[in-house]
């Protein structure tokens, strides 16, 4: 997955487990289901027997327990913190240039 779609996923897991729901049944791709596993090794994925998609997505039955629940917010709030950052710093640049050229016109 890209950076874009990590961060949509992350948000759409973030969205699935709030409010202290540890336990969804989610329609995903093996690709996220690997993702999940990887960065939650603690979570718990089942896939259900319903047959799959025709788009490859399939059904899973995905546990979350507390600390999973925990690091899934805290790596959510990073990631919205560095895009933070990285929007500041485009603004900045903008900012600099456009006082730059204002500079030169004035002149």
């Amino acid at each position: 997955m890209n950076h874009n779609q990590v961060e949509a996923f992350e948000q759409f897991l973030l969205e699935s487990f709030s409010k202290d729901v540890s336990f969804r049944e989610l329609r995903l791709s093996q690709e996220e289901v690997q993702y999940i596993q990887k960065n939650y090794p603690r979570a718990s994925v089942r896939k259900s027997p319903v047959a799959e998609s025709s788009d490859g997505k399939a059904w899973y039955e995905v546990e979350l327990f507390l600390h999973d629940r925990a690091v899934l917010f805290e790596d959510t709030t990073k990631l919205q913190i560095e895009l933070l950052q990285q929007e500041n710093q485009r603004l900045v640049k903008e900012l600099e240039e456009l006082k730059h050229s204002l500079k030169v016109v004035s002149k």
